[in-house]
């Protein structure tokens, strides 16, 4: 076993010293694309982020229209409806938008190669 693994170690460590000397990628451009990529997490979870502010400056007089409450029954309401909502949601929606940053480069270029 510590053969094994020695030997996979060693093949490991020389590919990584081969692809060093191969790829010469420069720091700001790593950067950059990091840049590009976390654009559109930034702008979803910004967005959510104020559609809660909204919800939680609007709950309480949308649901005094409904019926009138009590601003203790209305605060236990909103804790009700916001409980874990802002977590899921983002988790959710992170996850989404995961996915379409990640699978719209890989649509595009089978349809461009017709596939």
């Amino acid at each position: 076993m510590f053969l094994l693994s020695t030997i996979l170690l060693h093949k490991k460590k020389y590919h990584l010293n081969v692809n060093e000397r191969n790829s010469r990628l420069s720091t700001t451009d790593l950067f950059l694309e990091i840049i590009k990529q976390s654009v559109p997490y930034i702008f979803t979870d910004s967005s959510i982020t104020l559609f809660f502010l909204i919800d939680q400056y609007t709950f309480n007089r949308a649901m005094l229209l409904v019926k009138h409450y009590s601003k203790d029954q209305l605060d236990f309401f909103y804790a009700l409806f916001a409980a874990n909502a802002n977590k899921l949601t983002t988790i959710v929606l992170s996850l989404a938008v995961a996915m379409a940053v990640s699978l719209t480069p890989l649509l595009s270029s089978m349809i461009t190669k017709k596939k």
